[in-house]
């Protein structure tokens, strides 16, 4: 009892870290940019949401400080509510969490609440109830409006009817195939995102409307598929347990869930063919993975097999594989390095 205790104090510190760490920030790459659209209540097309939450901010005439702090304080709750509802091991989840994507999060406030609103949303699609598809594109709209990126994530609320409706298995790998096909066609690419950031984005039409990614593509379609390769492992192991208790077949519903959104994940290869941004498509879906991840040790906690060590270390390799591309080696200085060095707690 004492040793639980000691474990979940744990933590709770590694919470309050992350909220210090990320709320009390004083300066980044985009600080610049969210102190400007704060005071200007100006953002990009869609994402109409985030500049409420502004104008709220501005009605208790908060600074900036005090609102990146509010919006850091209120999305980690709300990511602990999640995790609690499937894990107490939430020393393991903030481990991998700060790793990978928390550093980025710090910098990309709207991205932050997108990836959080995605992550409870698909909490719900473990539940196979038509109310549930219902809330998950409510999350899904949400977020759409704090980063216009995450209304990707709409058609993927039938993935949970996926076993048992051979049709949507169907259309699932036939859009698969076709945005592999597209990886090599990227003109293609072009005209269909800018038809669609036409109608919905103006501003962004020219930003897409070239190819911009050389090596960086290859890394973002090698994350793709270790994602993929932990989900397929998670979900082979889980095969061989006998699920009992209720707490188990929901962390085994959620396993299954991340594995088809990672095969649903696929769709979007054509697009990391065109910008590095889109990137954070996989990068929201981290949370949940990590979720996933210490769901599939718990549920196998008492089995031995290959399954479960190839799932362990292609998931941990992958992680660190993250923290070490995307954090140290691209942006060890402007943003490892500026995270603790630019802080209200050490000025």
């Amino acid at each position: 009892m004492k040793i639980k205790l000691k474990i979940d104090m744990i933590g709770f510190i590694m919470f309050v870290m992350c909220v210090l760490i990320m709320g009390l920030n004083s300066f980044n790459l985009d600080y610049p940019n969210y102190v400007w659209s704060y005071h200007t209540s100006v953002v990009d097309d869609m994402e109409y949401f985030y500049e409420y939450l502004e104008e709220i901010g501005q009605f208790f005439e908060l600074n900036y400080v005090q609102f990146k702090f509010f919006l850091s304080l209120m999305g980690l709750l709300l990511m602990r509510m999640i995790v609690k509802k499937y894990t107490n091991k939430t020393w393991l989840f903030y481990t991998l969490y700060f790793l990978y994507p928390f550093f980025l999060d710090i910098i990309e406030n709207k991205n932050f609440i997108g990836t959080i609103l995605l992550t409870y949303a698909i909490s719900f699609l473990s539940k196979k109830e038509k109310k549930n598809r219902i809330i998950y594109c409510f999350f899904i709209i949400l977020a759409a409006g704090f980063h216009n990126m995450f209304i990707l994530f709409l058609p993927a609320v039938f993935i949970n009817k996926i076993n048992k409706n051979k049709c949507i298995r169907y259309i699932l790998k036939f859009m698969v195939i076709i945005s592999i096909i597209l990886v090599f066609v990227p003109g293609i690419t072009i005209n269909i995102i800018n038809m669609l950031l036409g109608s919905f984005s103006s501003g962004r039409t020219d930003y897409f409307n070239k190819v911009s990614t050389n090596l960086g593509f290859f890394v973002m379609i090698s994350e793709q598929v270790m994602a993929f390769a932990t989900s397929y492992f998670e979900v082979k192991t889980i095969k061989k347990i006998n699920i009992r208790s209720s707490i188990n077949r929901r962390r085994v519903n959620l396993i299954n869930l991340v594995y088809f959104f990672n095969i649903y994940a696929f769709v979007f290869c054509p697009l990391y063919r065109l910008n590095g941004q889109f990137m954070r498509i996989m990068q929201s879906m981290f949370p949940i993975m990590h979720i996933s991840f210490i769901s599939t040790l718990i549920v196998s906690k008492n089995i031995v097999c290959r399954e479960k060590t190839y799932f362990k270390y292609i998931y941990l390799f992958y992680v660190v594989f993250m923290f070490l591309c995307q954090i140290i080696i691209s942006h060890y200085d402007d943003i490892f390095i500026t995270t603790f060095t630019n802080n209200w707690l050490i000025i």
